[in-house]
């Protein structure tokens, strides 16, 4: 081993000392050229790269490329940049991200004040009178910062999809001289929230009952949540506390030798680990004890209350948003609306037929009885920070699951790579649920995304692009005794690391679309498909376990019925199988799971044909004929006539 090992050295120097005069040394630093001196080098952003090849082609790989990554001063200056290559662009049509259009993402206030000019003053000036005069949400204090544990602050701004500039200061990560510590809140921090499968439940039942859906923006509404603990401190940058000493004169005695401030905590500031916890505390105690509504046993940010018209009232709950579901008569409406004025101020209301809630863009149909949700602003949003202005016709590509030689991207291009791809998922569960599938997978890249990943992505966007302005359509969830349809699909090994994926629709009632859609990578290793199809199973009786839930304590009498287009599979739920196989141990639990969930709740598995198993399309890729039936029957854009056909 000596030997090889002395052999392999003196082939290395060989390898690398120079062959003759006038061949250049190799170890030697050498000068860049003219067109490579740092001043000249291209700036690209990612969606030049990606722009540079054909649309559903991909650049064979030079292994001769050289790619340099950006600086991050670069990255700021030039938008989101991936790589320095010259190769991939066309040079005479170089375009970088615009700087007007950054405010896509969050900045601090100097760079808000220098893009927004005076609209990101007032913002910061509004955001600082809630905090110093109107809310009081903290005192200066006259101790040392070695004394005390405290927390950072952070200022952020941003611009809104309705074009506002919002401003807000929060604090951030606990800090001290002794190191980071953790702070005794006093309370459980654990606080519910609306998520969009209970949002669309509640859009169905609201377009069934004849109910009005009202937004109610609480204004600074974690400020009026009192801290239970006291001794809680936060230090004020030099720059934001001149301001607040502006604001209130008497604190310029309290001011450090370097200008900044040290503060104690009254309220439950934004950031801090507490502060939703305490509002959800603080607006429940209204909701239940003022308001005279009821709290729903398993979902916890739901409330309800019965009329004496007959109809029933509900209350949701996105931390400080207000989804109010009425009758159109506003008796309960102002009702409710004074008393919640009262005790938190005046509300921001949005009414009528229009509405925009946790981001979906809600449409009343009162002629078709039947709600339309769309993000429409937020696509348009997205893709103007991508220059997209051409659509495609299914969202992905059909070489997307093969395999990849590509390069990698960048850290700057990675970090492009994750807004993009988690920006189009939130936009897939909520509004363009046949991208879900593409979205998922490419999640499943984030560590690793090449540049093949990255035009998938672009060519995902550009479908959403297209059908921007297509909604989902949600109608009325029927009768008293709706049935639940849980179809579960899985697709077998399709990952790198032989993962499979899973895909679940929920269908609830007459409501037509798929009230809730699910695309993942199956977390356990799955040897067959048959396995694949009983771990997405046994994950998809959650699901109808909770709507089951929902619905039997608002007054229903749900029917829970699994669809299943797989014959092992069902074969082995109505037989079990051999709990001695300790080699498929976590499968043998999944089909003892499901078993026993089926005989306990009462609910029924029936067989569906593969072309009817509507989760196909969040698990593999689809295009042509069977892409568009699936696609229109999650989105409810179907008839009943052409559904039995």
């Amino acid at each position: 081993n000596l030997l090889h090992a002395n052999e392999w050295m003196e082939k290395m120097k060989n390898d690398l000392a120079p062959k003759s005069d006038t061949d250049p040394d190799p170890t030697a630093e050498s000068n860049p050229t003219p067109d490579e001196s740092p001043e000249n080098l291209i700036h690209t952003s990612l969606k030049d790269i990606i722009s540079a090849d054909s649309e559903d082609e991909y650049a064979p790989r030079r292994s001769s490329r050289k790619i340099d990554p950006i600086s991050y001063k670069d990255m700021l200056k030039g938008g989101m940049t991936a790589y320095r290559d010259k190769s991939l662009l066309n040079i005479n049509n170089v375009s970088l991200i615009n700087e007007t259009v950054l405010n896509i993402c969050n900045m601090n206030f100097k760079k808000g004040v220098n893009i927004f000019g005076d609209r990101a003053r007032k913002a910061i000036m509004k955001e600082l009178e809630q905090v110093v005069t109107e809310y009081e949400v903290c005192t200066p204090v006259n101790l040392k910062y070695s004394d005390v544990v405290y927390m950072r602050t952070h200022d952020l701004i941003t611009e809104k999809l309705d074009g506002t500039i919002k401003a807000r200061y929060v604090v951030g990560k606990v800090a001290s001289w002794n190191g980071v510590q953790d702070i005794d809140w006093g309370v459980d921090i654990y606080s519910p929230t609306i998520d969009i499968k209970l949002l669309n439940l509640m859009i169905s039942i609201s377009a069934q009952d004849g109910l009005d859906i009202d937004v109610w923006d609480i204004k600074g509404a974690f400020l009026q949540a009192e801290l239970v603990t006291r001794g809680v401190y936060a230090r004020i940058e030099p720059v934001i506390a001149a301001y607040m000493v502006e604001l209130k004169p008497e604190w310029k005695q309290f001011l450090k030798a370097d200008g900044s401030l040290l503060v104690e905590l009254n309220k439950a500031w934004y950031g801090t680990e507490a502060a939703s916890a305490l509002w959800f505390k603080t607006i429940k105690e209204t909701i239940v004890k003022d308001c005279n509504y009821k709290q729903h046993s398993k979902v916890e940010c739901l409330f309800y209350r019965d009329l004496s018209c007959g109809k029933r009232s509900y209350m949701m709950l996105h931390v400080d948003d207000i989804g109010a579901m009425m009758p159109s008569d506003g008796v309960e409406k102002a009702r409710v609306k004074a008393i919640m004025e009262k005790k938190h101020g005046a509300l921001k209301v949005q009414s009528g037929d229009n509405v925009t809630y946790i981001g979906v863009e809600l449409t009343r149909n009162r002629k078709n009885n039947r709600y339309e949700l769309r993000q429409t602003k937020r696509i348009e949003k997205l893709c103007e920070k991508y220059d997209v202005t051409q659509s495609a016709e299914f969202p992905a590509l059909l070489n997307l699951m093969e395999d990849d030689d590509t390069e990698p991207l960048s850290l700057e291009g990675l970090s492009e790579y994750r807004s993009i791809v988690m920006s189009m998922r939130y936009i897939a569960m909520t509004s363009v649920p046949e991208c879900l599938f593409v979205c998922s997978y490419l999640a499943t890249k984030q560590t690793k995304a090449t540049l093949k990943n990255a035009k998938a992505a672009y060519h995902c966007l550009k479908y959403m692009y297209g059908k921007k302005d297509e909604c989902i359509y949600i109608y009325g969830i029927g009768g008293n005794k709706p049935i639940i349809r849980v179809y579960a699909d899985a697709s077998h090994a399709i990952h790198e690391s032989s993962r499979s994926h899973g895909g679940q629709v929920i269908f609830i009632g007459d409501a037509r679309c798929g009230i809730y859609n699910s695309s993942s990578k199956i977390a356990a290793m799955c040897k067959s498909s048959t396995d694949a199809e009983i771990m997405e199973m046994e994950s998809s009786t959650y699901l109808g376990d909770y709507y089951d839930s929902v619905l039997t304590e608002l007054g229903y009498q749900p029917e829970v019925i699994y669809m299943q287009d797989n014959n092992a599979c069902m074969l082995m739920v109505e037989t079990t199988c051999n709990a001695h196989d300790k080699k498929r141990r976590w499968v043998v639990n999944a089909i003892n799971s499901v078993c026993a969930y089926l005989d306990e709740s009462g609910s029924s598995v029936m067989a569906c044909i593969s072309e009817m198993m509507h989760a196909d399309i969040h698990t593999k890729v689809l295009s042509g004929k069977l892409f568009i039936f699936h696609r229109d029957h999650i989105r409810g854009n179907y008839t009943m006539y052409q559904y039995e056909m």
